[in-house]
């Protein structure tokens, strides 16, 4: 692979709804254990999507209905994946508050 080459690989969740998000992705988490995102983008239409970046890959993970919320309950499916996929560690607060206020967000971590 050539530094202008990247690869990017593509996963959508087929959740149905957002509670079924949750389940896929605690699902896909304990398959890939060791697997860490380091980027997640937040969008009122488009739902949930977590990224693996790296120079020569990326990976993504895609969750449509997350933001939909739980019978009125809001979005409680983005902020429980985005919690259990590593982001919001130093102030869970702030990302719920993130998540339930704006129409669109963008959370980042370090690996």
């Amino acid at each position: 692979m050539t530094q202008d080459e990247v690869k990017v690989v593509y996963h959508q969740s087929g959740g149905q709804s957002s509670r079924h998000d949750v389940l896929l992705f605690r699902a896909w988490k304990e398959g890939v254990s060791d697997f860490v995102w380091n980027r997640a983008m937040v969008d009122k239409h488009d739902g949930l999507t977590l990224f693996y970046e790296r120079d020569d890959y990326v990976d993504t993970l895609r969750f449509p209905h997350a933001k939909c919320g739980w019978s009125g309950t809001g979005p409680q499916a983005t902020v429980t994946i985005l919690t259990e996929a590593g982001f919001g560690v130093d102030d869970p607060d702030q990302l719920e508050a993130d998540v339930y206020t704006n129409d669109s967000c963008e959370f980042t971590r370090t690996l």
